[in-house]
């Protein structure tokens, strides 16, 4: 309970700053400048003023992103617990124990397990802690994958020219949409590994409804979006250029990228796990992964995971935890430092 206190604490303060310095301040300025011009005084407090709007402005974006994936990664435990039990993932979120609907309160990402101490409002029964952390995971990956896009240019991608101003506070004056379209395929696809590494736990097996959905969504996409994908299947380095998009290449991006990632999905559920519900995430995972990336980043994730695998096979046997990092979590890591260091790969 008491970090919630101090998270609200905390809200409220930011809150007030973002009232002080992004509202009332330059509605100041805007009715002083007129009046005054453009004195010495006003200009040497307008230097500190602009430095302290930026931070809120990078603060602030930052948040928005963390809790994004906390959302998401809330519906996804949703989507995890219901769809391989055979329940609809639709209505209202309810006690396990008491039957209860939860309040909106309740269900909110972070807050609503804080606020409670991780307690039912209605029957005091004990909400697994597992929520809460898929909600910081996931939150944390969004934060991480959006700030080294935007405060790096998309530099991490591998292209060859400037896509978006490197900074956050460039995203309310010359915001580029392909970037936000090309970030926003790749949170689905790492929102479908999180939805795989959270069935995992659980010591169930991915749906074919699930792997159905997501390979549909490719489909739908490479009709309508095709330059989301960054590397053609023909070239080592695509310039991102949508206007070379061929028929065949709408066709063969995401073909030949599931292709190889069926290829090597079972490479690495051989060398990585024995269960059956371990290989059909790692089999389904790798797919998705070159569906959605190409072939090009199935190989370097495929290399990446076993790396990954190896060393959580090294150090959580010791401690007797390896199930707290399953494969398809593993995979999940895998995709997100490639998609960090994606452009290292074709320097």
């Amino acid at each position: 309970m008491w970090i919630y206190q101090r998270l609200k604490f905390f809200g409220w303060i930011l809150l007030g700053l973002v009232v002080v310095f992004l509202l009332i301040v330059p509605a100041a300025f805007s009715f002083l400048v007129p009046l005054t011009g453009y004195s010495q005084t006003l200009f040497r407090w307008m230097q500190p003023i602009e430095f302290v709007q930026k931070v809120l402005v990078h603060v602030l974006t930052m948040a928005w992103m963390f809790f994004l994936g906390g959302c998401l990664a809330s519906f996804l435990n949703v989507v995890a617990w219901r769809v391989p039990r055979g329940k609809s993932i639709l209505g209202s979120s309810h006690c396990p124990t008491c039957g209860n609907r939860l309040a909106f309160r309740d269900n909110m990402p972070f807050v609503g397990w804080l606020r409670n101490s991780g307690l039912c409002r209605h029957c005091d029964a004990s909400i697994s802690v597992r929520y809460l952390i898929a909600e910081i995971v996931l939150g944390s990956i969004f934060l991480i994958l959006g700030s080294v896009v935007f405060l790096s240019g998309a530099a991490n991608w591998p292209i060859e020219k400037v896509l978006q101003p490197a900074g956050f506070e460039h995203l309310l004056f010359s915001l580029n949409w392909d970037v936000i379209k090309v970030l926003a395929w790749h949170l689905t696809l790492v929102c479908c590994l999180f939805t795989f590494a959270l069935i995992e736990f659980d010591g169930l097996r991915i749906p074919k409804s699930i792997a159905i959905i997501g390979l549909s969504v490719v489909c739908v996409v490479a009709a309508v979006a095709p330059d989301v994908w960054l590397v053609l299947w023909r070239q080592p380095i695509f310039l991102w250029q949508a206007n070379e998009l061929s028929r065949l290449d709408q066709i063969l991006n995401p073909a030949l990228g599931a292709g190889v990632g069926f290829a090597v999905g079972w490479v690495n559920q051989w060398a990585t796990s024995s269960s059956l519900e371990h290989r059909s995430a790692q089999v389904v995972g790798v797919i998705l992964v070159g569906a959605f990336l190409g072939w090009q980043a199935v190989l370097a994730v495929g290399s990446i995971n076993l790396f990954v695998w190896l060393c959580r096979y090294l150090l959580l046997r010791r401690l007797a935890r390896e199930r707290l990092v399953t494969p398809a979590g593993c995979l999940l890591l895998a995709t997100v430092v490639h998609l960090l260091l994606w452009s290292s790969f074709y320097s």
